[in-house]
């Protein structure tokens, strides 16, 4: 081995002892040229022995001592080349050449060190005696002394090619003295000088000096970062040291080369150099260059967390630096190795080979590798779960630091005594768990003060964001939300994208304990590309698991599922048995949520064998005792309770604690019926969750207190807590950006205002004349249709002006991906496919919506607009009284309930309630009579289509039936009671005989309305625009089929086609597309044809726009020429995706004139786009009044998004239509609306009548499907 680059591997070692969060001893994987330009020494620190004279040829040996000047004479004619070698034999020497008068004309050091050629060379251009003088590089003592051979190699007459190596010379020697400067421009200067030096003497064919120039051009190349040319320099010198046999320099550039390597992260380039460093090193004998090999490769072994090939080579390294005596190296590996031995869980060894590598450094008082070696220890000890051990060690470790005055390594070890104390486990030390937090807070906040001092930015965003866990940990929010700003600006300032992604996920992981669901949401979607970007597992999996959180926590079941569902195989690959706990937690909640409660069990109960904090064990005991609750087994939960409410209050975990509390109270309420004991445990929980600062836990303490208060008769106790708790959720919901996200939320909040109207009705059974029910009814509104209310007073404002261009073309990008995609989903489901295909088609286009959802959030939290707009206030009952009603108008409002359920009737100038049965039973019975009305077994069968509907009359009828007379009603129904087409009840209070059934129809007109609300703000944006001028677009008889008989030139007309099909059996013509699994292509709708020429018929043609056939496309409604009519006309295939509502909607010309395929899907979202400020939009297509029904919303389908879009009604309809009868029944509907010129509303009611008096369409399935929703004005 170069002896130069062996000694000075052993004395960097001494002092090279990096600071990580787990600490290497590592030296550089190759020599570094020292640092130091005290190459002048001052004189008088110096002795200088009588001169000597050089003559050719002849070399003289001797000894420098540390603090030595030598001199030598030298006689030299002008013209005369000459060259001086000094054999270095243990010192870096500088040699002087300079005249009599002391001025200095030469100067030489060669970057090789302690051994080796110091050559200095020259022509003179006078003749005389020259000196020439040998100087240490460092001073050092005065007793150390260093042998040298000195002599005149070379003295000739100068030629060109001496000329030239001279410059040669002077430019390495140039380049030599920049590279140490610190400076970039004098690193490259240095580069410059030897590049034209290297030119020379590759010319004069000196290959030595080539390949050692190459070396140290590569040196300075890596320096200054630039890893693709340094390897190109190593590699060139490795290949001339190759050519000369050169072995040690082969093996000392592989070396470098590894180094090189390693910036690159290309470890099989790493390893492969360091194994062939190692083979070199064996093949020469060198011991010591082995040991030092062997620690490399194992070192990078250990970095790719191999370490059972890390461990073999420690071992073997550490046995050969015992062999050689060489303790310091020994010490270095078996620190590194103990890291391996830690890192694979093998505490016990980790903490041996620390303590001997500990012994060695105090032999040898080696104080600062004392203090690393004694941090790495108490991490050991941390990770065995000695907590009081680790801290000794950390504290002995802190005790040195401070002596060296070493503040890097004492803030580290601060750091890391905070963590012991912000994470251990009640019991594991001598101090309350509260005590501990505050000793950790107290332990970071002096870190950070070093880190501050010592402006080491990214050890400070460290320790903030630990800071801020520790703050998190004492349920201080607002304070951890301060910390983990602070360090996420100082991320962003150094770019590190994988830091930013974990705090980020902090900040989000604080606002959803702080229950804001809808920031919490924003960071971690923010952090997980970041994390996913940077190929961090850890961070991707903690903030998949918070998002699924979040929707867990709003109610959101399948997409919390999907979430939690992405974290649990990242966790359990990577081994994060913590987040896999809390993955599997989080998927047993789900179940649990769902009533699944088997489920739930078993994913709790994996959770809490993989084990864990104890904190995270009382939160997963506390949910296995709320599924044994559901189950019915109280005596059960009740124990697991209070095991985990013992676990609670001994971790300090407030918020759990809160938690299980408030279930006790539950269980004492429900299966004990010991009230008092039920309401101290909600009281206390109250205290907790306040103290916290969890609104959620609030509201659910609150409402059982309230829920508590009403069972007591205590009706004003209970309103003022029922009250408390909705300000609570209406402030939660107000943060929510994403109409999804807040509707779905506050479908999961519906029973606290079912309980509002309870106790206010119970008041007002109390004190009838107080205004109790006219509270309640106006609780009633504010419960229902609010995302509609909102969106409709979004849809005046433009909210996308502002907003970042690039989400808006990345809203328009996802809309045409997800056409695309829900196109080609339809024309798989309707071939042949397989259920692994439909179900990957389904997920990528669940993941588009989903998206898209998140953008459109996105949008509306970015919109300057948006935040302008108002919350939209619901209606009050005086207010519903002068806005919306005339004396000729009832208005009825149903309000389903678990117990019992409420109508209120309101007229002009009256209101009165009702109490009726519960849910279950009115629900029971709506659905029993829809299935009579459209089943095909039934639908015929009078007798049981009127028995049906008689049922359900005299439930949600017969006590309001004094109240109806010659009244129009405006029906605001509540959840089955939608899909009901109330026009077609029995009068009540009237005896039923099936051949003379007379409808609600025949002596009411009848609109429905999602809330009364709603119809003030439909009004509202209709005095706000102008008036269309024509009156009526039709839409029909689109083209489906390429082989449509359009396409083809001899094709019948269409009176004749017509002909022909209405003597076929038109049952199975009917205008539903039975969501996505719709067959491509639909069945041609030959009567809507027929349909709009009967209705244009009615107006003239100057009023009247028509599009069949090819124009019956999706350009042609998506166009602004529509806008112009008051009434549009859409006659089509309609299609209900009941999961992704947004996904629904109705089916256009598929083809184009030549017979080429086109979007022919009018989505809902397409639909939010469209710009109709229209009078009415009459949905001639099946199912177009379905959806999703969302408990608090009502029916989420294609009605809102044309009310969104500008229309005051819309007629639709509530089941799969016979196409011949919807035709029969436009027809009617626009004779007496357009010729007749009845209102809207009244013209429906008339046509169905006309309907129900023929008795071929007399059935309710042909008639009473299509009902008018929005203004009956």
């Amino acid at each position: 081995m170069n002896e130069n680059f062996k000694k000075l591997l052993l004395k960097s070692a001494q002092g090279l002892l990096a600071i990580a969060t787990s600490t290497s001893i590592a030296l550089p994987a190759v020599a570094r040229c020292p640092e130091n330009t005290n190459n002048n020494p001052n004189p008088r620190d110096l002795v200088i022995p009588e001169t000597q004279i050089l003559k050719l040829g002849e070399a003289i040996a001797d000894c420098l001592a540390g603090n030595e000047i030598h001199a030598y004479q030298i006689r030299l004619d002008s013209g005369m080349y000459f060259k001086v070698v000094v054999e270095q034999q243990g010192a870096d020497v500088v040699l002087y050449l300079s005249d009599l008068k002391h001025q200095i004309i030469a100067v030489s050091d060669s970057p090789n060190h302690l051994e080796g050629k110091e050559p200095i060379s020259g022509i003179v251009d006078e003749e005389g005696v020259y000196i020439i003088e040998i100087h240490p590089f460092d001073v050092v003592e005065s007793d150390a002394e260093f042998n040298y051979t000195i002599a005149l190699e070379s003295y000739r007459q100068a030629t060109d090619r001496d000329r030239a190596l001279v410059e040669a010379e002077r430019a390495f020697m140039k380049g030599n003295q920049l590279h140490l400067e610190a400076d970039e421009t004098s690193q490259r200067e240095a580069i410059a000088q030897w590049e034209k030096a290297l030119t020379v003497y590759r010319e004069i064919e000196d290959y030595e000096t080539v390949a050692f120039l190459l070396q140290l051009i590569g040196d300075r190349h890596d320096n200054l970062g630039e890893v693709n040319e340094a390897i190109e320099r190593y590699q060139a010198s490795l290949s001339i040291y190759q050519q000369l046999n050169r072995i040690e320099e082969q093996a000392d550039l592989l070396s470098r080369l590894a180094w090189m390597y390693e910036q690159q992260e290309n470890y099989s380039e790493v390893i492969s150099s360091y194994q062939n460093a190692l083979d070199l090193w064996q093949q020469v004998g060198d011991r010591s260059s082995e040991a030092l090999s062997l620690r490399y490769l194992a070192d990078t072994f250990r970095q790719l967390k191999d370490y059972e090939r890390a461990i073999d080579r420690y071992e073997t390294a550490i046995a050969i630096f015992q062999e050689l005596g060489d303790s310091q190296q020994q010490a270095i590996a078996l620190n590194n190795a103990a890291l391996a031995y830690a890192a694979s869980k093998d505490y016990r060894q980790a903490i041996a080979y620390y303590q001997q590598a500990l012994e060695i450094e105090r032999l040898s008082a080696n104080l600062q590798g004392q203090s690393i070696i004694l941090g790495n220890l108490g991490d050991a000890y941390r990770d065995s779960l000695e907590p009081e051990a680790a801290l000794v060690a950390y504290n002995d470790g802190l005790e040195i630091a401070k002596n060296l005055d070493n503040r890097d390594w004492e803030a580290l070890l601060l750091n890391r005594i905070g963590d012991i104390y912000h994470h251990v486990e009640s019991g594991d030390l001598a101090v309350g768990n509260l005590e501990a937090k505050d000793r950790a807070i107290a332990f970071y906040t002096q870190a950070l003060d070093l880190y501050r001092e010592l402006g080491n930015r990214r050890s400070q965003a460290l320790v903030l964001n630990n800071l801020g866990s520790a703050y998190s940990s004492s349920t201080q929010y607002e304070r951890a939300l301060e910390e983990f700003n602070q360090a996420l600006a100082i991320y962003r300032e150094l770019e590190d994208g994988k830091a930013e992604a974990l705090s980020l996920y902090y900040i989000g992981n604080a606002y959803s304990h702080l229950d804001d669901s809808q920031t919490a949401l924003d960071y971690f979607t923010e952090a997980l590309p970041l994390s996913e970007a940077a190929g961090d597992f850890f961070t991707q999996a903690l903030t998949l698991h918070g998002i699924g959180a979040v929707y867990s926590d709003l109610g959101s079941h399948e997409q919390a599922l999907e979430y939690y569902e992405r974290s649990l195989p990242i966790a359990r690959t990577h081994n994060y048995s913590d987040i896999e706990s809390l993955a599997l937690h989080g998927i047993g909640k789900v179940y649990s949520d769902l009533g699944e409660s088997e489920q739930a069990l078993e994913y709790y109960h994996q959770s809490l064998a993989i084990g864990g904090s104890r904190q995270h064990q009382a939160a997963t005991l506390s949910n296995i005792a709320a599924v044994y609750d559901a189950l019915g087994d109280w005596e059960k939960a009740l124990a697991v309770y209070e095991e985990s409410l013992s676990l609670a209050r001994e971790t300090g975990d407030l918020s759990s604690e809160a938690t299980i509390l408030n279930n006790l109270g539950y269980i004492h309420n429900v299966y004990l019926k010991d009230f008092d004991r039920a309401i101290q445990y909600h009281q206390e929980a109250l205290a907790l969750y306040r103290q916290t600062g969890v609104d959620s836990g609030q509201a659910v303490a609150l409402y059982n207190l309230a829920s508590l208060e009403l069972q007591r008769g205590q009706f004003q106790r209970g309103l003022t807590s029922i009250e408390e708790a909705i300000a609570l959720i209406e402030n939660r919901r107000a943060t929510i950006a994403s109409e999804d996200l807040r509707t779905t939320f506050f479908s999961s909040q519906q029973i606290y205002y079912e309980l509002y109207i309870d106790v206010l009705m119970q008041l007002h059974q109390q004190q009838p004349e107080a205004g109790y029910d006219a509270q309640a009814l106006a609780i009633s509104e504010a419960a229902r249709a609010r995302s509609l209310i909102e969106l409709l007073a979004e849809a005046n404002t433009d909210i996308r002006q502002g907003v970042d261009p690039q989400l808006l073309d990345r809203e328009r990008e996802l809309q045409s991906q997800i056409d695309r995609t829900a196109q080609t989903q339809v024309e798989l489901l309707s071939g042949e496919h397989t259920r692994e295909q439909a179900a990957a088609i389904a997920a990528e286009l669940d993941r588009l919506v989903q998206e898209y959802k998140d953008l459109q959030a996105q949008i509306r939290a970015t919109s300057p607009r948006y935040a302008d707009l108002t919350q939209p206030e619901t209606l009050t009952l005086e207010q519903i009284q002068r806005d919306i009603l005339d004396e000729e108008t009832l208005l009825l409002e149903y309000a389903l309930g678990t117990e019992r359920s409420y109508l209120w009737v309101v007229s002009k100038t009256e209101l009165k309630t009702y109490i009726l049965p519960s849910r279950n039973e009115i629900e029971e019975a709506a659905r029993e009579f829809r299935k009579a009305a459209i089943d095909p077994k039934i639908r015929h069968n009078e007798a049981r289509v009127a028995g049906a509907a008689l049922k359900l009359s005299e439930i949600i009828l017969d006590p309001i039936a004094a109240e109806l007379e010659g009244q129009r009603l405006l029906v605001v129904a509540d959840g089955a009671l939608q899909y009901v087409p109330f026009a077609a009840l029995p009068i009540p209070g009237r005896a039923i005989d099936p051949p003379n059934w007379t409808p609600l129809l025949v002596e009411h007109e009848i609109v429905n309305l999602p809330s009364a609300s709603t119809l003030s703000i439909l009004r509202r944006d209709a005095d706000d625009r102008p008036r269309p001028s024509k009156t009526i677009a039709a839409i029909a008889d689109p083209v489906f089929a390429s082989d449509d008989a359009r396409l083809n030139p001899e094709a019948p007309i269409a009176g004749q086609e017509s002909e022909t099909l209405a003597s076929a059996d038109l049952a199975v013509l009917t205008r539903s597309a039975n969501g996505v699994g719709i067959s491509l292509p639909p069945s041609r709708l030959i009567y809507t044809r027929d349909e709009v020429k009967k209705i244009l018929s009615l107006v003239p043609e100057s009023e009247s726009y028509q599009a069949l056939d090819f124009e019956a496309n999706r350009e042609t409604v998506a166009s602004d020429r529509l806008a112009d009519y008051r009434i549009i006309h859409l006659a089509t295939h309609g299609f209900l995706n009941s999961v992704n509502p947004e996904l629904s909607g109705l089916i256009l010309s598929l083809v184009n004139p030549e017979g080429e395929p086109e979007n022919g899907f009018l989505r809902l979202h397409d639909v939010y786009n469209l710009q109709w400020p229209v009078e009415m939009v009459v949905l001639s297509a099946c199912e177009t009044g379905l959806g999703q029904d969302i408990r608090g919303e009502g029916i989420v389908g294609l009605t809102r998004g044309f009310m969104y879009a500008g229309a005051q009604r819309v007629v639709v309809s509530l089941w799969s239509v016979n196409d011949e009868g919807t035709s029969v029944l436009m027809g009617k509907f626009y004779q007496k609306m357009l010729a007749d010129k009845l209102a809207p509303a009244a013209a429906l009611r008339a046509a169905q009548l006309e309907m129900w008096n023929d008795e071929q369409w007399r059935s309710p399935f042909y008639w009473a499907a299509f009902v008018l929703q929005g203004e009956w004005q």
